[in-house]
């Protein structure tokens, strides 16, 4: 069982991540949006309109933020689906040492 030291630290870093996540896609969107207006559903694709570079440049950005290494063939689920995939991807490789 985990302390509550350590989950509230483990909590406090994946609200860190989330508000560094949204802050980056905030930055490759091609159309207007608030913070607010991302969830945990949100599909970057579609719902905010990610064009091939502007991915490219979120990738960038996110390899860069966390200093890990985004791997496209070793990505098991669609993590541009859901911004919650997307979370829980850059959560694994921080986990991973990158």
């Amino acid at each position: 069982m985990e302390s509550p030291q350590f989950t509230e630290r483990k909590n406090i870093v994946q609200i860190n991540i989330e508000t560094c996540l949204k802050a980056l896609i905030l930055r490759n969107s091609l159309i207007e949006i608030t913070y607010e207006s991302i969830d945990e559903n949100t599909d970057l694709i579609n719902d905010l309109a990610l064009d091939s570079m502007a991915i490219v440049n979120m990738f960038a950005d996110i390899e860069a933020e966390f200093q890990i290494e985004v791997d496209i063939d070793s990505i098991k689920n669609p993590i541009l689906e859901k911004f919650q995939y997307l979370k829980e991807y850059v959560l694994e490789q921080k986990k991973k040492g990158g």
